[in-house]
């Protein structure tokens, strides 16, 4: 595989590319047969990759493209450290490392354009897709609700991006924190509901509903007789909660990992998913479900974790994403 830069005399089979794309997928911007052949637009955008404005690389086998990834640069001054970026591959070269290697070739760019923020947009159910942007140091800043029309069906696609250093970046002071893990009894209901309710408080007044936050005793008891919970203790006191089932055949649903909120941002989440795998050491498949406008959440989840967001669903009132991990 060859990685080059096009230039304006590549404007048609560059075209071809693009146009090829859109008939074989439907992730792409237009529908088949849409893009107009309009060669000089084309040539410019090209032209504009050659002189170090924009980037483009392409991706070329045997002596034809297959796959490109351009990044355009903010044309007004107040978002000139910003690019925003396409990616195309074709279907039998995908899986072969061609997209790490394009976005390898755009962090040199980028660095070298002393850009600080490369932004892209993905079909929430383009989990290939999402993998590698996540992969490729991306992080999800949240979900554009019906933006995309396809064969007449609205979908969401989240907003992604990738902030780049501007400094040489120091070491974090780390904190030694005596975490440790026991299994919850009957006994901890009423303890097991004031975690709920304190770590889910404002997931309940944002959304006006939220499963964890208001239950009963009784309604923990019964919990507690369907699921695994474990309690996290700092330093001895109860601070945070991890609550799952097994779904069969390595399995695992991800009920509840909470935090009380004056623990947050602490590692605790980490440690508690850790203590997840340990626990399920044959675990195939992991799950779970959250808001899809939650960005902290799809955050930790996809950055701590290295869960995969899914497709946007409704539950009730609220969007929600499904995320998994999968071995």
């Amino acid at each position: 595989m060859e990685y080059k830069t096009l230039t304006a005399q590549d404007a048609e089979r560059f075209w071809a590319l693009q146009d090829r794309l859109d008939h074989e997928t439907d992730c792409m911007l237009y529908e088949p047969g849409e893009r107009p052949k309009n060669l000089p637009e084309v040539e410019a955008m090209l032209r504009d990759a050659e002189s170090g404005r924009d980037f483009l690389l392409a991706a070329e086998e045997n002596g034809a493209l297959v796959g490109y990834l351009s990044a355009q640069t903010g044309r007004q001054r107040r978002i000139a450290h910003t690019a925003y970026i396409v990616v195309g591959i074709l279907r039998a070269f995908r899986g072969r490392g061609v997209g790490t290697e394009l976005f390898r070739r755009l962090d040199i760019w980028a660095a070298q354009r002393r850009l600080t923020r490369l932004e892209l947009t993905v079909l929430c159910g383009n989990e290939p897709a999402v993998r590698l942007y996540l992969k490729s140091g991306f992080r999800i800043e949240g979900v554009r609700r019906k933006s995309i029309r396809r064969n007449g069906v609205d979908a969401d696609e989240y907003y992604m991006a990738r902030l780049l250093p501007t400094q040489p970046s120091r070491p974090k002071e780390i904190h030694p924190m005596r975490l440790t893990f026991r299994p919850a009894v009957p006994d901890d209901a009423a303890l097991l509901v004031r975690l709920y309710d304190a770590a889910f408080h404002a997931d309940y007044v944002r959304y006006g509903q939220c499963p964890g936050y208001g239950r009963s005793v009784s309604d923990m008891l019964s919990s507690l007789a369907r699921t695994h919970k474990q309690l996290l203790l700092l330093d001895g006191e109860p601070v945070g909660v991890l609550s799952y089932n097994y779904e069969g055949e390595g399995l695992i649903y991800l009920g509840c990992l909470c935090v009380v909120p004056e623990h947050q941002g602490k590692g605790l989440g980490t440690r508690a998913f850790a203590r997840l795998l340990s626990l399920c050491p044959d675990w195939r498949r992991i799950r779970l479900v959250t808001p899809a406008d939650k960005t902290e959440n799809l955050r930790f989840y996809t950055e701590k974790c290295g869960m995969t967001p899914g497709a946007v669903t409704m539950d009730g009132a609220v969007d929600v994403v499904e995320l998994t991990l999968t071995r």
